[in-house]
């Protein structure tokens, strides 16, 4: 079993909370996370060949080896600052910018990024290959203010979802300048029998019927989830000194 254990350091700004003083949290804070529970990725492949082997289909005889590993490091630290505009907070830590509210007594931050890309190629032939990439994450800090303090939990979840699309089969014109293989990756996910019965990766090639329509597709996302807790000292650094110190960081581990 894979354990994995990161301690980080941020900082935050924040103005002072008090059960007298006004709700107003805006300043500059010293930020401790704690990855302690470290992170859970998962694999889905979809796709529409024929003659797939999966994992369900190959006898496990077992193995000789057992794999453990381990991984620790020290903290990171690093300063940011939290400004207030009536019930809407924002966070510049770390280079990013988190926007948040106040929730039910807690304090909500989040940053939310994507990026999307595709490629095609046709062939005046008829060949066709597409190939699309949707990249998105979105990380939450989430906890309550008390006597100077800021502790609470967070969570760093990504996704990266690929598609690829290819005409199953196309003439040896085209093969001459793409391969016979052609260019969708199944050979990376997919493994068919051979006719000798032995394990071995899935091409589309271009003169088989590979796919169970005129276009092989192919979609793979890739999901990871990253829980930590946090804790957050008051500083007396002033808002207007935290340029000079937004940069000042503590990486994770040594470097």
């Amino acid at each position: 079993m894979r354990i994995f254990r990161i301690t980080l350091t941020a900082a935050i700004a924040l103005t002072g909370l008090t059960a007298c003083a006004p709700t107003r949290v805006e300043g500059v804070w010293h930020f401790y996370l704690s990855l302690a529970e470290g992170s859970d990725c998962t694999q889905d492949v979809l796709h529409n060949f024929n003659d797939v082997v999966t994992g369900d289909d190959i006898i496990d005889t077992g193995s000789d080896w057992t794999e453990d590993s381990d991984y620790t490091a020290s903290d990171a630290e690093m300063f940011g600052l939290i400004r207030e505009s009536g019930d809407e907070l924002v966070l510049l830590l770390g280079g990013g910018i988190y926007e948040g509210v106040k929730e039910e007594g807690e304090y909500k931050l989040v940053q939310e990024r994507f990026e999307t890309s595709s490629d095609s190629d046709v062939h005046s032939t008829g060949y066709v290959y597409k190939a699309v990439v949707d990249a998105r994450s979105m990380t939450t800090f989430g906890g309550a203010i008390s006597r100077g303090s800021f502790d609470g939990k967070g969570s760093l979840r990504s996704t990266s979802k690929s598609t690829w699309t290819e005409s199953d089969t196309w003439l040896e014109e085209v093969a001459s300048s793409i391969g016979s293989s052609g260019r969708i990756p199944s050979y990376d996910y997919l493994t068919t029998e051979d006719d000798f019965g032995y394990l071995r990766a899935l091409y589309n090639e271009y003169d088989a019927a590979n796919c169970q329509s005129a276009d092989c597709s192919l979609t793979v996302t890739d999901t990871c989830l990253t829980s930590f807790k946090f804790t957050a000292d008051r500083t007396d650094i002033k808002p207007e000194e935290f340029e000079a110190i937004a940069a000042t960081s503590q990486d994770n581990g040594i470097f």
